[in-house]
């Protein structure tokens, strides 16, 4: 069986869907997990109203914590041997489960990862932008921590290993004594290379079996400075490497940190935030991390530039 977890957090306006992305699905043993994580809306009677219409159903009410701690929640509930997770506005292929579980089962990989198709209310999420070549690509579990790291696709696949927690099952036993960070944001990037080195393979599905809403409400899409919290969640990533004697991981590790300082240091400038010590942090790492990342050939040509113009702003 597998377990679902949707966190739920005054999300009314999109739960129906994703629900019913999950009731259709054509593999039909799982359990879904709907975390109310102290929402203020309709979304706890929603989640009551959908544990009654259908017995694989649980509605689970906390108070508000986060995202993070309502998956922490669902984890501690899950009853599968395998787990993934769904964002409550965003919804499954039809055969996401069905297509996971054969890859992991045939496979013998303990992690199976999917492609997705980004949407909208405007955009529907499958459609010939929402698809890639089929077929299976698998890997050893610290390839494919680099190439996230890297933010670039397996070889194949046309489609970059992407680190976020959601478009992937997993073998349950993977989770234990492993939790999400709880209280701050990019959780996702925080506990993939923790996470996927405990598997014995990946394997990756280049199909877009995931349906990805994209909307102005969603963080990524707001000029916030919790946004920042990636450069504690970069830095602790490559003090993890720093002790675990692998240099390319850790050259790797630095080029992902480099990257997201620079992402941090363009929200300040274009929406003309004014933060001296987030700006000066950001500053720090490209000025020290410019030349490393500038010759790097496995790095994207996008953070390669990023080294070269490192040498201008901070001169």
């Amino acid at each position: 069986m597998v377990s679902i977890i949707v966190p739920a957090y005054n999300a009314e306006r999109y739960l129906g869907a994703c629900v019913e992305s999950i009731i259709s699905q054509s593999e039909p043993d799982w359990e879904l997990l709907l975390v109310d994580d102290g929402s203020t809306d309709t979304t706890g009677k929603l989640c009551d109203e959908y544990m009654r219409g259908d017995s694989r159903i649980r509605a689970i009410h906390r108070e508000n914590g986060g995202l993070s701690a309502a998956r922490n929640t669902g984890i501690d509930s899950a009853r599968g041997d395998y787990i993934t997770f769904l964002d409550s506005d965003d919804v499954f292929a039809p055969t996401f489960l069905e297509r996971t579980l054969a890859a992991v089962r045939e496979t013998g990989a303990e992690i199976a990862g999917t492609s997705y198709a980004q949407f909208s209310d405007e955009l529907p999420a499958w459609g010939s932008h929402g698809g890639c070549s089929t077929g299976r690509i698998e890997s050893e579990p610290r390839r494919a921590v680099i190439k996230a790291l890297y933010q670039r696709g397996l070889k194949g696949s046309g489609t970059r290993m992407d680190s976020s927690a959601w478009g992937k099952l997993y073998a349950r036993s993977l989770w234990e004594g492993l939790r999400f960070r709880e209280g701050q944001w990019y959780e996702d990037l925080d506990i993939f290379y923790r996470l996927w080195p405990r598997a014995g393979k990946i394997v990756f599905i280049p199909e877009a079996l995931m349906g990805y809403r994209q909307h102005g409400g969603s963080f990524l899409h707001t000029a916030t400075l919790r946004r920042s919290d990636v450069l504690d969640v970069t830095d602790r990533m490559v003090r993890y490497y720093e002790k675990e004697n692998d240099p390319e991981l850790l050259r790797a590790a630095r080029t992902r940190r480099f990257a997201a300082h620079w992402n941090i240091y363009l929200l300040l400038k274009q929406h003309k935030i004014v933060n001296s010590e987030i700006e000066g942090r950001c500053r720090k790492i490209i000025s020290e991390s410019r030349g490393e990342v500038l010759k790097n050939r496995a790095a994207r040509l996008k953070d390669r530039t990023g080294g070269l113009i490192g040498y201008i702003i901070t001169k």
